[in-house]
């Protein structure tokens, strides 16, 4: 891993963590205001400002711990503390994108030999990241180019 340089970063948006956080603040505000004032309506704008602590505790969980790091022979790929892992392209058996059932999702799957394919979501905003790991895969496996495109993993 030390060897590869980064060229792209997959799912680091440090914007993506506003909202979430504008929200918890406004609600958590109020939500203050109305238990200092004995106001019944405490109890559903404190659902509510917790709902939006969760939403920033996902958002932060994202930026911080999950890691999806594209470079020149490689990827690395950590969804929790202490999993990560780099994947050199010419060690995957298969690389595809799909659309999730549905959801308008985007996902980039990637299959190693005799094990199932992992899933990664990914915004719109990082296809070209994608596009570049389908690209570097596709040169290590040039005779799959054909086939990959039509490969679909139900789960």
């Amino acid at each position: 891993m030390e060897e590869d340089k980064w060229v792209y970063e997959i799912g680091k948006d440090g914007f993506a963590v506003v909202f979430p956080l504008i929200g918890l603040v406004i609600s958590g505000g109020i939500a203050i205001a109305l238990a200092l004032a004995n106001n019944p309506a405490v109890f559903f704008m404190s659902l509510f400002a917790l709902f939006m602590l969760v939403m920033t505790l996902m958002v932060l969980y994202r930026q911080f711990i999950m890691k999806f790091l594209v470079g020149k022979n490689g990827f690395y790929h950590k969804t929790r503390p202490g999993n990560g892992h780099y994947y050199r392209y010419s060690e995957l058996d298969k690389a595809w994108t799909a659309f999730g059932g549905g959801t308008n999702a985007l996902y980039f799957y990637y299959q190693l030999p005799g094990q199932s394919p992992v899933r990664f979501y990914y915004n719109p905003m990082d296809d070209e990241a994608v596009e570049y790991m389908l690209s570097k895969f596709r040169s290590f496996h040039p005779e799959l180019e054909e086939e990959n495109e039509d490969w679909d993993y139900e789960e």
